[in-house]
């Protein structure tokens, strides 16, 4: 996995100058993003030899269970050190477990640049990277070529006299059929996909089979055309070795993969039946092959789910109730966050929700939510429920400064075997909300925004100092076209009330588009945004001379968040 670790890396860095991704510094920092990046490259392309003169592979793990597995696991005589777990401050009063990582050298951390990397000019970096980017190392012209399994762009096989599929003087016989895998396996099923190559030439055929030799590919339909619902080459990059392959004329070479379903169902293709294609990553040139149908589930058949919404003081409270309602046994795998909710506005839950409770934050800012890493199993037995899917959230991370006071309808859904289910019906609740006036300071993250116009000769400045809160270093991204948007009301109740108010009586530009600016800050370091219009620009043809009331919103990782930004009177 060493060798060709910094081919991977390579290539990402590629795929992003090609796509624009390879975000540059503000104006006055030292690009550390490019540093970092620059100094991981280098240690990686130099870590084979490190591990091969000893160097460890792996520093230690983190491993959570039972309190009686755990005290067995520190008194066993293998283990070389033990930290447990501490509780630790989580605030209010409030006690959380914290389990602590194993100790990695400063030079393996990805906070750590190199000395030979500081030294360098910010024009160095650059052109360092871009030539990365541009010419593979040499050691990975071949490896890429194997791992860019997404790249590839198959012949697709004709199928000959004899009813087999052809092509480059090879024939190809392929089956797939959906089972259990005797090893265990998980409980979902598996794909099992069967590909045997003949050599039908009247010469021996040598060549190569790249590495992760069968791909599959998922099609709605039998034609398999079009973009497949599923391709396994997507997004991945093959870490096995090409292999020969040399066939003698009539000889046959059978080859196999093996597909878990919920590998395909993760995170949303959908069940149901599909054409399958094989990708044989064969020579230079891959061969798609038909492989038959096969029928995609995630082993939840005959399952009733049941969601409830209801509210408790100043928060939503959700559950979901699995039920088996089949004759056999069913196995269940999930995490430690598998149950969603949705808001909608309408009884029929139809069009985009309001509100998903997988996109929330944490209103005060200071932190993001995470899962805990932890799987959970459990087989249901017929007629049996299960009842551990339950999710809280603060009403104002409902609501927000967005959503209006009202009746909500909510859905419920839950993954399992990972696969999400239809979203059921969970009730209707009316939300209500008292919010205070749009605050002209507010945390996002570990972000601290403090908003402000000012209004000097006929133009109005709005500004908004971005200060890094939070302990340590972050790495923060804004938007690149516009961080900030100038909004413009004719009455401070709609202004205070932003942005349920409506449409504002003047904004600046909003259309800012997907690309992001990023900023490596310390504790206590921040970025300033400007803004200026013209006052004339801003009355328009329209608009009266008067009292204006501003408000600002910031764009952080394509989020809007708004703030006050004080008043001023405005002439033409």
């Amino acid at each position: 996995a060493a060798r060709p670790a910094v081919c991977v890396f390579q290539e990402r860095l590629a795929v992003m100058t090609r796509e624009r991704r390879d975000v540059r510094p503000a104006p006055g920092d030292r690009d550390p993003g490019g540093r970092m990046q620059l100094a991981r490259i280098e240690a990686i392309r130099s870590a084979p030899a490190r591990l091969a003169a000893g160097e460890p592979a792996v520093y230690g793990l983190k491993v959570v269970g039972p309190v009686e597995g755990l005290r067995r696991l520190a008194a066993d005589r293998r283990v070389r050190a033990f930290v447990p777990a501490a509780q630790v401050d989580a605030g209010g009063g409030a006690r959380e477990w914290f389990v602590p990582g194993p100790h990695i050298p400063p030079h393996l951390q990805r906070t750590e640049t190199s000395p030979e990397v500081e030294r360098l000019s910010d024009e160095e970096v650059r052109a360092r990277l871009e030539r990365i980017a541009r010419e593979p190392f040499p050691e990975c012209r071949e490896t890429s070529r194997n791992m860019n399994a997404a790249a590839d762009r198959p012949v697709r096989a004709a199928r000959g006299p004899s009813g087999e599929y052809e092509a480059g003087g090879l024939s190809f016989r392929v089956s797939t059929r959906v089972t259990r895998r005797e090893d265990g396996g998980g409980p979902t099923p598996w794909l099992h996909t069967r590909v045997a190559v003949t050599n039908r030439t009247g010469r021996r055929v040598e060549t190569t089979l790249l590495g992760c030799p069968v791909m599959l590919r998922l099609y709605p339909t039998p034609e398999r055309t079009g973009e497949p619902a599923w391709d396994e080459g997507r997004g991945i990059q093959c870490m096995e070795d090409p292999t020969p392959l040399a066939l003698a004329p009539g000889e046959t070479r059978e080859l196999e993969t093996w597909v878990e379903t919920r590998r395909i169902l993760f995170p949303q293709t959908a069940q149901g039946r599909y054409h399958v294609g094989a990708v044989v990553r064969i020579g230079g040139q891959p061969v798609e092959v038909p492989a038959g149908e096969a029928e995609v589930s995630a082993g939840v058949e005959g399952l009733s789910y049941r969601g409830r919404v209801w509210l408790d003081g100043g928060k939503l409270q959700g559950t979901m109730t699995v039920r088996n309602t089949s004759d056999r046994p069913v196995e269940l795998e999930f995490g430690g966050c598998s149950l969603r909710l949705r808001a909608y506005r309408t009884a029929d839950r139809q069009g985009p929700p309001a509100w998903r409770s997988e996109a929330r934050t944490p209103w005060e800012g200071g932190s993001v939510y995470a899962c805990d890493l932890v799987g959970y199993s459990a087989t249901l037995q017929p007629g049996d429920t299960l009842n551990r899917f339950q999710l809280e959230a603060p009403l104002i991370e409902v609501l927000g400064d967005s959503l209006p006071d009202g009746r909500y309808h909510f859905t419920a859904s839950v993954q399992l075997n990972g696969a999400w289910s239809a979203e059921a019906p969970a009730g209707a609740l009316d939300l209500a909300l008292a919010r205070p006036p749009l605050p002209a300071r507010r945390m996002s993250e570990v972000m601290e925004h403090r908003a402000e116009t000012s209004v000097a000769g006929g133009v109005v400045t709005a500004r908004v100092v971005a200060r890094q809160a939070g302990a340590g270093g972050a790495v923060v991204r804004y938007s690149y076209a516009c961080p900030i948007v100038l909004y413009a009301y004719r009455s401070r109740e709609r202004r205070d009330a932003a942005p349920r108010s409506g449409a504002p009586d003047w904004k600046s530009r909003d259309d800012c588009g997907p690309q992001l600016r990023e900023y490596s800050l310390d504790r206590g370091e921040s970025r300033t945004f400007e803004l200026r219009a013209a006052a004339r620009e801003i009355l328009g043809a329209s608009l009266p001379p008067g009292r204006y009331y501003f408000a600002v919103a910031v764009l952080p990782e394509g989020r809007r968040l708004f703030l006050t930004a004080g008043e001023a009177e405005l002439r033409r």
